[in-house]
């Protein structure tokens, strides 16, 4: 368990910490820590010490095998699988001209992509100054002096812990159980319950540690990272690795706000805070003095700007501007008759007409006397459709009315003085920034335009927006300058689509707490002031979007110091998670409520019951293509198709992916296998498979390993197709040792001989009074 802050609750009476190195303390900016071979090769080539044929993918299988012929070498003289990085390049002479050359490539590039957990490397710095001492252990081939320099480098001096140890000098490791003798021995006046150890391998630093007797801490991202990464994966194979949103699922606090914290800081985090970053490093470079942010959202992004801006020591002043979409409408109904009436009505789906007359005479709807129209009164353009005797066409003529056509005129030219008395002030002599969330860029256009038809200079001003979609080119036409952070690539345009199509859940956690802008006032001073609608989320929704906020700031202030994602690769998150929900963001996000914004006052919850009713038949008919049939519904009434369907089936749009998958083979396979283990709680499983090196057992150990599932032991059906005691580096258990391992979970990664496993565990089981629990691979 960890606190607020990311660090270890340590028991009261503890005298010594012992903590793993890598993906513990230290962390590469790289998935999986084979890519790095990958580099490598790409490295050495270049430098002429390895031959092109062995770029990517060839070098990287040709480096793993060499290391497991190290260790299989080493295991035959001494009995330990512990290996230096020279033993391994020793084992590469023949197929490499200069292996020593390209171990020093190695080396380099394991520094430029090591960098330090800032969370434990605080901590350390706490634990220094209680006086506690910290000795740290690390599985690794790399020498002593090696992780020394890379941990100072990466800010971890010698002075925070008072000694390190390391497999390959000491010809043993944590998983073996050596190294936790050789620290007991070093510290003999410490009773090894008093010692803490943490890590992230439940095999090697919780098991072997408790073995040993240590307290054991396990220190592993939620398994909502896991499951969010496996889901990038499926939809864009290849996506960006983000270590900033590792560090934020760390803190293992489960509380009943846990989802929300995590879903702020993994799926809303890197798009807010890349976004963020993206705009105030952009309107430095064009010489932008002043950031305003519309209103709702600018509670969020201000913030966060200003925060940026004063770390980085440039004087740009951030602020929010109460600009909404509800306050400008009024403008947009200066030319008012009954076409345009039409369209509006069209565009604002939930807007009673009746809404949209008192806007334009800038009355309260209550207070409008419509004559032999008041029985059509609260009707929307679908309610005036389906009633018969001409009601549209009765309605609509009431905007052909010359009285209502003045009024509306009168009604905009009075709002766009206040508005501009409101502005100006701010835009004064600067080069000015109109921050929105996205995606049609109307409310700058809006603003924009008031102040040019009001003979204010608009050249300074430049609207940003995070995505968009195609109508953002009628504005551009018209001269409103527009920067868009994730805009100039096919990929960022599907994710401004997406986003487009079902906002609702990141607009309610980014301005449920603040009221909308419904227009504005004149003072008794004269100055012009900002009219505020309540905030919309109440009771529960208030903690939850409050700790979804808490989760965005945790992603926030991890990530300064860290490089950020490329903006499609900070919007992937959010795309995935809108577009294939798991059935908790279904259930959790689904009942948040959300506000149209447009003067309608509508406000519902985003998968309701008409919602589930809407989408219910694409899944009875089970209609294909699932999908887009899903996207194309009217969003009027079903706001987030995929969460609706989701609720209703969990493996609904699962199967639909599945189905048109490109990541072929065991490694897809494996990877959902995993997910769904781990989404079950499971934290260590034995691993049952059929082939050795041809069957699922590789992807699986390899899924296990990015996805925090420990594997605790390995059993081949055909056992004579592997050689050693560790398969991948897992040890080899024969099945009839199953029963003494002291692990009952048994997953089973075949489907051919499934029938087969299933019998003979139940045999090997039969006389020892336990009760294996297998867990078939689904199919």
């Amino acid at each position: 368990m960890t606190d607020d802050a990311g660090w270890p609750i340590l028991p009261a009476d503890v005298a010594l910490v012992s903590l793993d190195v890598f993906d513990t303390l230290l962390f590469r900016k790289l998935e999986d820590p084979v890519q790095l071979f990958d580099i490598v090769a790409a490295r050495s080539i270049a430098a002429g010490v390895m031959d092109a044929s062995l770029a990517g993918m060839a070098f990287r299988r040709l480096r793993q095998a060499a290391e497991q012929e190290a260790r299989a070498a080493q295991q035959e003289r001494t009995g330990s699988r512990e290996v230096t990085l020279a033993q391994i390049y020793a084992c590469l002479e023949a197929a490499l001209p200069d292996p020593a050359a390209v171990a020093r490539i190695e080396l380099a590039v394991e520094a430029e992509t090591s960098l330090s957990n800032p969370v434990l490397r605080d901590w350390l710095h706490h634990l220094h100054r209680r006086g506690l001492p910290v000795v740290l252990l690390s599985d690794m081939y790399h020498s002593t002096p090696t992780i020394a320099a890379l941990l100072t480098a990466a800010g971890i001096g010698p002075d925070l812990y008072r000694r390190l140890y390391v497999s390959a000098d000491h010809g043993c490791s944590k998983r073996d159980g050596g190294l936790f003798a050789r620290l007991l021995a070093d510290w003999p006046e410490i009773s090894p319950r008093r010692i803490a150890h943490i890590g992230d391998d439940p095999m090697a630093d919780v098991g072997a540690a408790r073995k040993a007797g240590l307290t054991a801490l396990l220190y592993q991202p939620s398994f909502r990272y896991a499951a969010a990464r496996e889901r990038e994966r499926r939809l864009m194979p290849g996506g960006a690795y983000d270590p900033t949103r590792r560090l934020a699922a760390l803190p293992a606090v489960t509380d009943d706000l846990a989802f929300w914290r995590d879903y702020g800081a993994l799926i809303l985090g890197p798009a807010v805070a890349g976004y963020c970053r993206w705009v105030v490093e952009d309107c430095r470079r064009r010489g932008i003095d002043t950031i305003l942010c519309f209103w709702r959202e600018g509670a969020v992004f201000a913030p966060l700007m200003r925060d940026y801006a004063n770390r980085r020591g440039w004087p740009l002043q951030v602020e929010s501007l109460a600009i909404s979409r509800q306050a400008l409408a009024p403008l947009a109904l200066e030319r008012l008759d009954r076409a345009r009436a039409q369209a509006l009505l069209h565009s604002r789906p939930h807007l009673p007409w009746n809404h949209l007359l008192a806007e334009a005479m800038g009355s309260d709807p209550a207070s409008l006397d419509l004559g032999d129209l008041a029985d059509l009164a609260g009707l929307t353009l679908d309610g005036l459709l389906s009633v018969p005797d001409g009601a549209l066409d009765r309605v609509l003529a009431c905007f052909d009315t010359p009285a209502v056509q003045v009024r509306a005129k009168e009604t905009a030219a009075s709002l766009r003085q206040r508005l501009v008395r409101y502005v100006a002030p701010m835009l004064e002599d600067r080069h000015v920034a109109l921050v929105d969330l996205g995606a049609r860029g109307t409310t700058a256009a809006a603003l924009v335009a008031a102040l040019a038809a009001a003979g204010r200079p608009v050249d300074g001003l430049r609207a940003y927006l995070c995505y968009v979609v195609s109508d953002i080119a009628r504005h551009q036409l018209q001269g409103l300058a527009v920067s868009v952070y994730a805009g100039d690539s096919a990929m960022g345009a599907a994710l401004g689509t997406m986003l487009y199509r079902s906002p609702q859940m990141h607009e309610r956690v980014l301005t449920g707490l603040e009221g909308t802008t419904l227009g504005y006032r004149t003072g008794t001073d004269g100055l012009v002031q900002p009219v505020y609608d309540s905030a919309t989320a109440t009771g529960e929704e208030v903690r939850a979007i409050a700790a979804a906020r808490q989760g965005i700031a945790r992603y926030w202030q991890l990530g300064l110091d860290m490089p950020p994602p490329m903006a499609d690769d900070a919007l992937l998150p959010l795309y995935a998670a809108i577009t294939l929900p798991t059935p908790e963001e279904a259930q959790h996000l689904g009942q948040l409520r959300y506000d149209q914004n447009d003067g309608s006052g509508d406000e519902r919850m985003i998968c309701d019951e008409r919602a589930l009713d809407t989408v219910r038949p694409l899944l009875e008919r089970q209609a294909q293509p699932l999908l887009p049939l899903a996207l194309g519904l009217r969003p009027a009434l079903v706001g987030w198709p995929q969460g609706a369907m989701t609720i209703l089936d969990p493996r609904a749009l699962s199967r639909h992916h599945d189905a048109v998958a490109v990541d072929a083979g065991h490694g897809a396979i494996c990877r959902a296998f995993v997910e769904s283990l781990r989404a079950s709680g499971l934290a260590e499983v034995i691993l049952l498979a059929v082939g050795g090196e041809g069957g699922m057992g590789p992807a699986f150990i390899q899924a296990a390993a990015q996805q925090g599932l420990a594997v605790a032991g390995y059993v081949d059906l055909m056992p004579e197709l592997v050689a050693g005691r560790y398969f991948h580096d897992v040890p080899m258990l024969d099945l009839a040792d199953l029963p003494g391992s002291g692990c009952l979970h048994v997953a089973l990664a075949t489907l051919g001989y499934r029938d087969q496993a299933l019998t003979r565990i139940a045999e090997v089981f039969q006389d020892s009074g336990l009760q294996p629990v297998c867990l078939p691979l689904p199919g």
